[in-house]
């Protein structure tokens, strides 16, 4: 092999690819039957008055909702990452929020944290249980942080916030409690959209910001209720310590601002605010370990909170909005590393092997088979499985690319054409 097998420019192969009597004949036990009749009936009427006397006289937990119904959610599947399709015919919102006016340049924020406060929201989730006569009951098992993106009445908050819940309500600054329609959720960037009637609330819509643009060492402030209504309304301060911090949580690696602005598990789905009053992140209170102690018990990392950036959430949210659910670009293949010795045996400098391939998938019509090695994806050497997933992350569902791989000391070029996961077996 003279020429260089790297070369995308090279020479190619391509692949397509019933009453009772007694003994006497005499009647009996009928004047019985009827005492029977009689105490029963009565049990029954006493219990029925009871429960309706109960209907009137006990308290309910929270007044607001005397007979709640239940939230509904998008057809979603158990445990699944994303919901299943629900397209929807919803436009996208208009980012409608305004900066606030600054009168103090030198420290802005009081007049931003007036401006914006409005616009935040407590988030309460429910489980919402049938009781007596169709009355139904609810148990707050969650809260958090919510914010309106546009005046329409569409809110953002974290995933995490909402799951599992069979009702959600968000909680205004004078206690006023609102029952939400959920439009959906993405458990893989942990993010929610949910929406009110904001005709007659008229809560302001918070101006979104560029978070392409934050810069390490600028002043944030992050809004939430840190322990529930309690302290609702908190505002912390901070710096941005990082802009791309790839974090794994729960299993799912994004890329998050980091900052030391305090944040605590009532945070989240709360914005981060820049120096201008934009909203340049929506905050996910987690923890993250920083080291053991001698009992080996973990020590968590005190100063730390992240932030899934503005522009990565609202693309998440108008997918959410307009289509229901969360395109996710795949080619569906599972690949696993190679370690130097293998890939030297093999005469290669770099490459994943392909495990298995998605029958039917676009990986699959495109020829590639498990045991194949990817060495280059558009023009890019394949050094690791998280670098070839953020490639092919990067293009959208539709796009074609082309994927050079190795297979029989022979090296093939594959036009792939991106699919969708939610799709794929």
């Amino acid at each position: 092999m003279g020429k260089n097998p790297y070369d995308t420019n090279s020479t190619t192969r391509y692949y397509v690819h019933d009453g009772a009597f007694d003994d006497g004949g005499k009647k009996k036990r009928s004047s019985d039957a009827g005492c029977v009749f009689m105490v029963f009936f009565s049990f029954v009427f006493l219990a029925l008055v009871i429960g309706i006397l109960a209907q009137f006289f006990m308290p309910s937990e929270h007044a607001p909702f005397q007979t709640p119904a239940a939230t509904i959610f998008p057809n979603q599947t158990q445990g699944s990452i994303v919901p299943t399709p629900n397209p929807t015919t919803r436009p996208a919102p208009n980012y409608d929020g305004k900066l606030p006016v600054i009168s103090d340049a030198g420290n802005p924020f009081p007049d931003i944290i007036d401006g914006v406060k409005d616009g935040v929201v407590s988030i309460c989730n429910y489980a919402v249980s049938g009781g007596v006569f169709g009355r139904n009951s609810k148990t707050l098992q969650g809260s958090g942080t919510g914010f309106l993106i546009s005046t329409d009445g569409y809110i953002l908050t974290n995933a995490h916030v909402i799951e599992n819940a069979g009702m959600v309500t968000i909680m205004l600054s004078n206690n006023e409690e609102i029952e939400t329609e959920v439009i959906g959720y993405d458990l893989s960037t942990d993010i929610a959209v949910l929406k009110i009637d904001n005709s007659k609330l008229k809560l302001p819509a918070l101006p979104i910001g560029n978070s392409d643009s934050v810069r390490v060492g600028e002043f944030v402030i992050a809004i939430g209720d840190p322990s529930g209504r309690e302290l609702a309304g908190s505002i912390t301060f901070g710096i941005v310590s990082a802009k791309q911090r790839s974090v794994n949580i729960n299993g799912k690696i994004n890329k998050y601002i980091q900052t030391d602005a305090a944040m605590n598990p009532g945070n989240s789905g709360g914005p981060l605010i820049n120096a201008k009053g934009e909203v340049i992140g929506v905050n996910s209170a987690k923890t993250l370990t920083a080291s053991y102690d001698e009992f080996g018990n973990a020590i968590n990392a005190e100063g730390l909170g992240f932030a899934l950036p503005i522009n990565e959430a609202i693309r998440i949210a108008e997918q959410l909005i307009t289509s229901g659910y969360i395109q996710r670009p795949g080619i569906g293949v599972s690949v696993v590393m190679l370690d130097e010795d293998e890939l030297s045996q093999m005469g290669l400098q770099n490459g994943i092997k392909v495990h298995s391939v998605v029958e039917d998938g676009p990986a699959a019509k495109a020829g590639l088979k498990a045991g194949d090695i990817l060495v280059v994806c558009e023009g890019k050497n394949v050094v690791s499985i998280d670098q070839f997933g953020e490639i092919i992350r990067s293009y959208k569902v539709g796009d074609t690319i082309t994927i050079r791989y190795w297979r029989n000391h022979e090296f093939y070029d594959a036009r792939v054409q991106i699919g969708d996961l939610n799709l794929m077996g």
